[in-house]
Order: C-alpha cells, then sequence, then structure tokens
C-alpha cells in the first residue's frame, strides 16, 4: 500500500473518554500488499496524540513469521516478536495472531506454541477468507476459496479455539455473513469477532451498485447478531476495499466522516447492542482515509446520541471484556472463561 499516512489535523474532542482500540496492526515487513510502514514508534505517537487511549489489541499481519521449521508453526514468530516488543501496559494487551485453520483438530499444537510465548497476552486466531466472485474486486492474501468457513476442517479448528478458551476473528465480505452465521451456529462455544463492520465492500463492481450492497449487508448484519457467540469490530472506514479513491478522497474531516459512516455504524449497534461491539483503529490501514486523531472524532461524532454506559460499551467495555484486559492496569486477564452476551 503507497498511500502515505497523514498527519494529525484535528484536536481530540472529549480527550477524557477512555478507549480500548479493539484491532491494529505494528508492520515492519512491508511484502503485504496493504502494508504501510509503521513501526511501533509510530503507533506509540498515535496512541499519545489525543485520545484517552487506555489499551489496545495487536491484529495479525503476517508479519515477523519464522523463516524455517514447520509451516504450520511460522506465524508462531509473530505474536512472539510483538509479546517481546518494548511496549508500555496496555499496548498490545492482547495479541489475534494466525494459524491455519483448515488443519482442524490437528492445529491444536500451533495454538499452544502461540500461547507459549505470548507472555499471557495470545488471546486467539484471525483466518482471513474475504472472497468475491468480481475481478474488479480483491480477495483476501490468503488461499479463500467460496464456502471454506463451513468446511468440517474449518469448522473443527475453530471448536479447538473454543476448547482453549481462544477467540476467533473473522474478516470477509458482507455477503459471507450467512457462512459465519452457520460456523457460529456449528462452534457455539467459540467467541467469534467479525472485522471491519462486516465486509461492505465498495469498489469495482459495487461501486455502482452501493444501495444494493449496503440492502444485503443490513439483512446479513442482523440475521448474524441473532448468534449470541459473535461479536461486531466497527471500523475499517478507510479500508481500501470498501471506498472508491474519489469517496474517500472527499472525507476530509471527522464531520464528513461520521455522516458518510453513522448510518451503518447505528445499525451495528443496534443488531448487536453496545455489549458486543467495539470501535476498532484498523491502523495504518485506515490512515489512507485520515489521520488517527480524526478517526476517533469520527467514532465520537457517530456514537454522540448513546448514552454513557453505551458509549463505553463501544469505546472500552467490550473489547476489555472479550479479549480479556484489565484497562486499569493494562494486564491480560485470564483466559480460560468464556461468556458470551
Amino acid at each position: 500500500m503507497d498511500s502515505p499516512m497523514k498527519p494529525h489535523t484535528e484536536e481530540a474532542i472529549e480527550p477524557e473518554l477512555p478507549i480500548l482500540d479493539a484491532h491494529h496492526h505494528v508492520w515492519d515487513d512491508l511484502s503485504n500488499p496493504l502494508a504501510t510502514h509503521y513501526p511501533l514508534d509510530s503507533l506509540l505517537g498515535d496512541l499519545r496524540a489525543g485520545h484517552n487511549i487506555v489499551a489496545s489489541v495487536y491484529a495479525e499481519c503476517s508479519d515477523h513469521y519464522r523463516v524455517d521449521g514447520p509451516e504450520e508453526l511460522r506465524p508462531v514468530g509473530e505474536t512472539e516478536a510483538v509479546a517481546a516488543a518494548d511496549a508500555p501496559p496496555g499496548v498490545m494487551a492482547a495479541i489475534v495472531g494466525y494459524a491455519d485453520m483448515r488443519l482442524g483438530r490437528a492445529v491444536r499444537p500451533v495454538l499452544e506454541a502461540h500461547r507459549e510465548v505470548g507472555r499471557g497476552r495470545f488471546s486467539g486466531i484471525r483466518h482471513s477468507t474475504a472472497w468475491d466472485p468480481h475481478p474488479d474486486v480483491p480477495n483476501t492474501s490468503r488461499l479463500s476459496p467460496p464456502g471454506l468457513l463451513v468446511t468440517p476442517s474449518f469448522v473443527d479448528g475453530v471448536r479447538m479455539l473454543g476448547e482453549l478458551g481462544m477467540t476467533f476473528d473473522a474478516w470477509m465480505y458482507f455477503h459471507q455473513l450467512p457462512e459465519l452465521m452457520t460456523l457460529a451456529r456449528r462452534a457455539p462455544n467459540t467467541q467469534i469477532i467479525v472485522d471491519h463492520l462486516g465486509g461492505p465492500a465498495g469498489i469495482g463492481y459495487y461501486a455502482t451498485h452501493r444501495d444494493e450492497m449496503l440492502s444485503t449487508w443490513r439483512r446479513n448484519i442482523s440475521a448474524l447478531a441473532l448468534m449470541p457467540n459473535v461479536a461486531i469490530k466497527i471500523g475499517g472506514l478507510g479500508f481500501p476495499w470498501f471506498l472508491p479513491d474519489e469517496v474517500s478522497a472527499g472525507l476530509v474531516d471527522s464531520d464528513a466522516i461520521a455522516e458518510y459512516w453513522r448510518s451503518e455504524i447505528l445499525h451495528c449497534i443496534d443488531s448487536f447492542g453496545p455489549g458486543r461491539c467495539m470501535f476498532e483503529s484498523d491502523f495504518p490501514v485506515d490512515g489512507r482515509l485520515c489521520d488517527y486523531v480524526t478517526l476517533w472524532n469520527s467514532f465520537k461524532k457517530a456514537s454522540s446520541d448513546l448514552d454513557p454506559s453505551e458509549r463505553d460499551a463501544v469505546f472500552r467495555g467490550s473489547a476489555a471484556r472479550i479479549y480479556r484486559i484489565d484497562t486499569e492496569t493494562g494486564g491480560a486477564l485470564a483466559r480460560d472463561d468464556l461468556s458470551f452476551g
């Protein structure tokens, strides 16, 4: 990804509101097509730029893999590097790594290896499965044929996460959400978190069929919310596959961003309830749209009608509960007792 990170242009509003950033990356390896150089120092600069960020969740991005050893264990190097980083308390307090869920129950040694190097902060796995039939809409860099989420081996892998008290992050497009419902039904004891608003695509074919796409997205989000073991991350507002360049170029401040995405943000909160929604920066990916301070300003403006307890849930509490983070100390809580709701 070659678009530069944008400098801070706004002052943080409501700077006292505690925030747990539920999803960000740290990138040194730029082989991923979405990668923007974003080392730990850049992350810390954003976290300290004005908002009250009390903790954060690191999400895998294929960085720092081991270069030798068994193929299935190489992603453990990412968890190991993040856990060993010289980060202040609370920063990357939970780590979401990668393991191939297609291994089924044989994924257990990989999960245990992640846990062993994670220094008490390893939370679970993200296995991206974004796939779309249109040639002008990119798919995930991982091999992801349609229907992968509901294959028996994948389901068994996700069930194993639940048995070990670990979470499963899902990244897919809006039309794949019914598959995630089936997965959630077949793995009822695993906490599942769907990333990036549930994947409302906005480029290629969907740039000229946005109303149709959003109608399907809304229907699928409402149905998915009926699954008690599923939560949702509200973010990805500047994800390159969600917005045509000409649209993102016009969203120049937090007012414009909040106005553009408000309906979708509120639909997620209305459907899942604040207790199963969490805001995510998705930085540095969403840095193509705006800077870190402006992004959180837009979340605050879009959610301004919620009452204080609901806002605390979507900005801090839901992510703290689901990822087992003590936001008072920045430490990780015990990860062996999942509860949904």
